[in-house]
């Protein structure tokens, strides 16, 4: 990664949750117009995921939860909007629960491997404070040599 990625990297991590969330809400409303755009031929459920992914490492719980629960709306409202025929309402009923089973399982996903990947941040700063303090320890406790 180049200095300028890498600035630019750590200044979206510590933007604001409302940012963030906002952010997340702009890209979810740009595939849902996109989805109309393109029609019910061509399949973007995979690109819903992106806010969901967005609001996980950016924002809080609660967040990505209505992120979720935005795309299975959107996904839902593009569908119908298109006039995407189905062979009968409980067909139809079916894919709507199963896109939003989907969208919630990338949220709850998502949050356990960022729970994760905080608790092993966590314990590996631990353990080079352990190792810190250790080395600490082993050099006052070697004696000093004297010379003759």
């Amino acid at each position: 990664m180049s200095p300028d990625q890498v600035h630019m990297f750590r200044s979206l991590i510590r933007q604001s949750l409302t940012l963030a969330f906002i952010e997340a809400l702009a890209l979810l409303f740009a595939i849902s117009w996109l989805d109309l755009v393109t029609g019910h031929q061509v399949s973007l459920v995979l690109f819903y995921t992106a806010p969901i992914v967005f609001a996980v490492w950016l924002c809080d719980n609660k967040s990505v939860f209505i992120i979720a629960g935005l795309a299975g709306a959107l996904w839902s409202w593009a569908d119908i909007a298109l006039g995407h025929v189905y062979l009968s309402a409980t067909v139809q009923a079916s894919e709507i629960a199963i896109r939003f089973a989907f969208f919630f399982l990338v949220a709850v996903a998502g949050i356990a491997t960022k729970e994760q990947h905080q608790a092993a941040k966590a314990r590996i700063a631990l353990l080079e404070h352990a190792q810190r303090l250790e080395k600490q320890i082993i050099g006052r406790a070697r004696p000093k040599s004297r010379s003759c």
